[in-house]
Order: structure tokens, then sequence, then C-alpha cells
């Protein structure tokens, strides 16, 4: 068993120490305490980004190109890089695996949202780095899941047919959905689907719903922890029909709620809707293919009963949270050449990417275009050197 069980929460506290995980979680809400940091890697300081900050407890510096994340420790004012802080919580998983696996680790492999932009994954990058780690890679989620799933099948059920399968998954602001077909353990993505909606959007639709609809004024400071509330009580109702969330001991404008599962999906059916929306498209995009498709579901949606309903009349198989992780070990092993983990993965691009030479002669690589792709032209001209520039 780890010190925080199977998982780690990405909340880093700074008091008279540095508080990572469980231990920082209480001191959720000041503004020493910063969470969310995924969200704010390898971002640009645009208007988007300054209204996404403007909602956070804790102070971030964009006077600069790179934002800073300030902190008051004990009288003294600090100014942290976003990468610094996702380094502290990777040092702490670091330090959790080796103490279990009794050896010291080089090699790590991280799970990212698909739409995750080249910025965003240089940054994630750039902080396992400074966590320690030498050999980086990042996957995926719905790959890892692909990946582990692959892994769990025996070779009774082993992919000698080629076989569709639509992975999902979903965490605190994304949902990732791919189309994939899987043939002798060889995985070939065939369509990506992306949307901005995770956990947290459901966690602003009750707070909204129960807090800002009832109470004209409420405190600021308490709206970091209300969320926090709020969202455990979401995963309360994956279990049972209804659960108390205690809010009197915040504020004595406050009284109780008693949230049950119809109140939970009244209030975020426009997002449940705009879930089953892309999930049947990807689904019936999968069987224009093969008539048997097989679902696979990780994160929160596969929580939502709303989701699980609808996928009543389909082959589906939930995964746990930790199950990506396994997927993840499964990439490192693949990366790093180890036989036994003999699969073979063919992605595609997400985005759309232009190649310019002195803003000349530009290639398009089209969004969806099969992994390795190669691309040639010609210049005209005599050139000492050759810059480059590519557009994500």
């Amino acid at each position: 068993e780890l010190e925080d069980g199977l998982r780690v929460p990405s909340i880093v506290s700074f008091n008279e120490s540095v508080l990572i995980g469980t231990e920082a979680k209480k001191y959720i809400g000041s503004k020493n305490t910063v969470f969310g940091i995924k969200q704010l890697l390898g971002r640009t300081v645009n208007a988007a980004f300054k209204d996404h900050i403007m909602k956070l407890p804790f102070t971030v510096d964009t006077q600069f190109e790179r934002a800073k994340i300030v902190t008051d420790n004990v009288g003294n004012t600090e100014r942290f890089n976003v990468e610094d802080i996702a380094a502290f919580i990777l040092m702490k998983q670091k330090m959790s695996a080796e103490i279990f696996l009794n050896r010291n680790l080089d090699t790590v492999s991280i799970t990212v949202p698909t739409k995750f932009t080249a910025a965003q994954r240089q940054s994630l990058h750039n902080a396992a780095l400074i966590a320690g780690f030498k050999n980086i890679h990042l996957v995926n989620d719905n790959i890892a899941l692909l990946l582990h799933h692959i892994m769990q099948q025996t070779k009774a059920d082993s992919y000698m047919d080629k076989k569709y399968i639509v992975a999902i998954s979903m965490g605190a602001a994304y949902l990732n959905i791919c189309v994939a077909s899987i043939l002798n353990n060889c995985i070939e993505v065939n369509r990506m689907w992306h949307q901005k909606i995770g956990g947290k959007d459901f966690d602003e639709k009750i707070f909204e719903t129960f807090v800002r609809h009832r109470y004209a004024r409420y405190p600021k400071d308490l709206k970091t922890i209300l969320l926090n509330r709020f969202g455990d009580a979401k995963i309360n109702l994956t279990l049972k029909d209804e659960t108390e969330i205690d809010l009197s001991n915040l504020s004595k404008k406050f009284d109780n709620v008693l949230l049950t599962r119809e109140k939970f999906e009244e209030a975020c059916s426009q997002l449940i809707l705009s879930i089953k929306k892309v999930l049947l498209e990807s689904i019936n995009h999968a069987k224009t293919f093969d008539k048997h498709v097989t679902i696979i579901v990780g994160g929160l949606v596969g929580k939502l009963p709303q989701i699980r309903s609808e996928l009543n009349g389909f082959n589906t198989i939930y995964y746990n949270d930790d199950d990506l992780s396994k997927g993840a070990a499964i990439h490192c092993a693949h990366m790093t050449n180890d036989e036994r983990r003999n699969i073979t993965l063919k992605n595609k691009t997400y985005f759309r990417y232009k190649f310019e030479c002195d803003y000349m002669s530009p290639v398009i690589i089209e969004s969806g275009s099969s992994l390795p792709v190669t691309k040639t032209f010609d210049i005209y001209g005599h050139y000492g050197t050759c810059d480059f520039k590519i557009v994500e």
C-alpha cells in the first residue's frame, strides 16, 4: 500500500513545509495551495488563460511570457514556474514508487489528454526532468486504455481477426474518445474525438444550482472548498441514489444539501447530453467497419448511470482509474523494447500541421494523418541557412 493509496491528488500546499497529495488536500482553498496544474502547463498567457486563472484561489503572475505561481511561505514570497509545481507531484510519485519497488527509477510514462499541444507536452516533459526522470514518455489517455485492454486478453480471446474498439476516457477537464482497430497485437487508431468536458465541469454545475442560485452573496474564498465537496458528492452518487453535502460548518449562511441522483442529472443534463452525442457519433463511426464493436470505458464517464444505461446494448468493458496507470506502464515497457510487450502502435495526428520555409512553400499535414507521415517539397533559391517554421 502506498502512503496515499493508489492515487496521489495533484495538489501542492506551501506551509512551513511543502505538502503534496492527501496532506495538501486538507488546505484546499488557501492562497498557498495549488491544484489543477495540468491545465496550466504550456499555456500561452492570453485572454483565455487570464480568464481561467481568475477563478483560482491561488495567485498566478502573468506579467511575463511564462506564468508564475506566487506563494507566501511563512512571510517569504516565492515564485514558481508551472513546471516546478508539476515536478513536486511527480517527485512524490517517484519517491513512493521507489520505496515500493526498493530500487531507483529513471524511466516514466505519463498519460496526457489527446488534445495536449506540443507546448503542453514539452512543459510536462520538462517537469518530469526536474523531478529526476531521464527517460520520459508521454502517451494519450485512450492509447493507455487500449494497451491495458489488449494485455488483458487471454490467448483464447486474442485478436486473430481485426476488431474495432471504441476507447472512452474522461478526466478532470477533458473527454477523449478514439476508434481503433486491433489485429495480432497491432493497434491502429482510426479516428479521434475530443471535448473540453471533465469532472470539474460537473462540480461547477452543481455549484451553480445549489449555491450561486440560492445565495446571491457567498464568501468567494469558500468556492474551492465547495467545489471540492461537490466533487466528492458526485463520486458518491455513482454508488448510491442520494448523498448529503455538509455545508453548514463552512458558513452560517449555508444549509446542508441533500443531493439526489435525479437532481444531479437535472443540473448536469447539458453536459451529459454533449457526452452522449459525441459518444454515439464515435460508436456509429466504428460500426461502419464492424457491427460487433467493443467499447472500453475509463474515468468518470463510466461511472455516470445515464451513460452506462446508454451503453447497455453494447459489449462494454469498464476499467478502474488505476487501469490507466497500468496502460502507461505497458507503454513504458513497449518504448524500452521489452520483448514481453510485443505490441505495435500506429497512431494518428490530432492537430493539423503547417511547415513553412521563409513563409514560402507551405506543406500541410492534415489532422488524422497516419504516423509516421512523410511529405516532400522543393525550395527554389540559394540558401546558406534555412529556417523552418512549424505551425500546430
